[in-house]
């Protein structure tokens, strides 16, 4: 009988430990997570202006072309600002909804608003993208398109990393509600 509470006690203190260690990290839907969103949001800041750097490095572009890239840039951040806005407003309102327990439905009209924002905020970009590539020589067209590329496919692969990363805590999740 001693053996066997020894056993037990050893098995609740191990499943103990281990939920309290476990439960360090909160992986409730837009919670626990605020410090590495922060980092993240940073880390994303740091590496445009990096890449911004490069592509100005990467094409060498005159003075001139400069200054109008700069005008573009100004002439659109007024137009994007407030939809940037919105859509930081949107997402918040998504988060208070998934912790609040709204239904599938309401979460859903939410993430529509907020995609109808990001596809204006694109359209913007894309004008952008239009009117810098009218200031580029062919050469620079050229190692701008190679540039595009080069970003697009790291995205790609960062996407598929963070799927990846999420299916793992989904998992890790399920296993220990079981």
């Amino acid at each position: 009988m001693k053996k066997f509470l020894m056993i037990l006690a050893t098995i609740i203190y191990v499943a103990l430990v281990g939920n309290c260690a476990f439960a360090e990290e909160d992986f409730s839907p837009g919670g626990g997570f605020k410090a590495k969103r922060q980092e993240m949001r940073q880390n994303f800041k740091e590496q445009t202006k990096q890449k911004r750097k490069e592509l100005k490095n990467r094409l060498n572009l005159s003075e001139e072309q400069k200054a109008k890239a700069k005008a573009i840039r100004e002439e659109a951040r007024p137009r994007i600002q407030p939809i940037v806005e919105k859509m930081k407003a949107k997402k918040q309102e998504i988060m208070e909804l998934r912790q609040s327990g709204a239904t599938k439905e309401e979460v859903k009209n939410k993430a529509d608003e907020l995609k109808s924002l990001r596809e204006q905020a694109n359209e913007i970009r894309s004008e952008n993208v239009k009117k810098f590539e009218a200031i580029l020589d062919p050469q620079q067209k050229t190692d701008f398109q190679s540039f595009k590329s080069e970003i697009k496919q790291k995205r790609k692969q960062m996407r598929t990393k963070f799927k990846e990363k999420r299916k793992n805590r989904l998992k890790h999740q399920h296993m220990q509600m079981d």
